[in-house]
């Protein structure tokens, strides 16, 4: 306890002073994520029913199966995926005739499927029970711990061609939990006419606002942010954290007036403004499949704190983002977005959050400037419509029965 204790008051120490890059000299410690396993197959078995002439330059046809609801992360991921996926000449049906009132947005995308030789695509936490009507079926999924279970798991070997990951940590827990379909990482991305770069006019008189927004549950390390701002920060200090959640955040202990938490359902405009008010994003998450939150912050140009482990590793760039300090623990079956987490996930790292949270806090015009290199890397680099190439090109591949690396 003494050892942690001076260690703590050295790390504090050196945020005072200004050095970024003094905490990973101080712990010795090298927390970055290890090289992923790539599986093992080449060429992706044939199906005896793909018809190729549904898949060809002009007629590229998909059959598509994703949340659409406009309020749920993957909702949101999949209504964007879709639309980028038409602008780049994909021409997508839908294959969920029920929801063609529930979503008239839509409408365009909602048409017969007349056979079962198309390749097929299906975006959600857990596999479909029932088959696609497609020949070939790339999933797309996610976890945010090491684990995955063994349901899941058989679920994707019976119906899969490919499996699909947000990130590197994934192909790596997929893989290790005995997945044994190609496994490729296929990221998420921005709509930089969505998310831009945000002015953020200051008359001088306002706190110094930290922020965090989403679905605040124990898995996102909330607990461990409302710890760190209310132990590193004077009550006289101008400064606050502001926390957005979409449903009620009970569960979080906030006792301090500085921390404000808000709460329901915000359109795009609103969010917006949130993310304008803000000085710096705080996302110090145990687990992420990628983390988008993330990455739409940015976008906006905050500077912006995320555990360096599962899928914010993905973007972070420590030239213009503040990657967190972790170590890997078991989630002991935690509770959190109404599921039970067991394998490891990672423990935000208490005393480097502190000191980047008074970095930033003390050099607000140095953190403001690497959150407009950061946006300027994420609408060059992040966006849906790479993303959606990579699936053009990716299924390009697999219509000629290859599987695309």
């Amino acid at each position: 306890m003494v050892r942690q204790q001076m260690e703590g008051a050295r790390i504090r120490e050196a945020a005072r002073a200004g050095i970024v890059n003094t905490y990973t000299r101080l712990t010795h410690a090298d927390r970055r994520a290890q090289p992923s396993r790539q599986s093992a197959p080449a060429v992706v078995p044939p199906a005896t029913n793909f018809d190729p002439a549904t898949w060809q330059p002009g007629q590229r046809q998909l059959v598509w199966h994703s949340p659409l609801n406009g309020y749920q992360s993957f909702g949101l991921v999949g209504r964007q995926l879709l639309l980028a996926a038409e602008r780049v000449g994909i021409d997508v049906r839908i294959a969920i005739p029920h929801a063609r009132s529930a979503f008239p947005e839509f409408a365009r995308f909602f048409k017969p499927l007349d056979g079962a030789g198309r390749i097929g695509f299906s975006y959600e936490y857990q596999p479909r029970s029932s088959p696609l009507p497609a020949a070939l079926t790339v999933i797309y999924t996610l976890s945010e711990t090491t684990f995955v279970p063994g349901e899941r798991v058989d679920a994707i070997n019976r119906a899969a061609t490919l499996l699909y990951v947000p990130c590197r940590q994934n192909l790596q827990s997929f893989g290790d939990s005995g997945v044994r379909v190609p496994i490729k990482v296929f990221h998420h991305g921005i709509d930089p006419a969505r998310f831009p770069l945000l002015a953020r006019p200051r008359t001088g008189a306002e706190p110094f606002t930290f922020g965090c927004f989403g679905d605040l549950s124990p898995r996102k390390g909330v607990d461990v942010l409302i710890r760190a701002f209310g132990d590193e920060f004077a009550p006289h200090e101008p400064v606050r954290l502001w926390l957005k959640s979409w449903r009620f955040g009970g569960q979080l202990r906030i006792d301090d007036p500085r921390i404000e938490l808000h709460f329901g359902f915000w359109s795009h405009a609103q969010l917006l403004m949130f993310l304008q008010q803000l000085d710096a994003f705080v996302l110090p998450s145990r687990g992420e499949g990628f983390g988008l939150c993330g990455l739409e912050a940015m976008a906006t140009g905050l500077p912006t704190i995320a555990t360096n482990w599962s899928g914010p590793v993905e973007y972070l760039d420590p030239t213009d983002s503040f990657p967190l300090a972790y170590r890997l623990v078991d989630a002991v079956g935690t509770e959190s977005n109404n599921r039970h987490y067991t394998g490891q996930w990672a423990e935000p790292d208490y005393e480097h959050l502190r000191f980047l949270l008074r970095w930033i806090y003390e050099h607000p015009e140095e953190a403001a400037q690497r959150g407009q290199l950061a946006a300027a890397r994420v609408h060059g680099d992040w966006t849906w419509e790479r993303v959606a190439w990579q699936m053009r090109d990716d299924f390009d591949l697999l219509a000629r029965g290859v599987t695309p690396w």
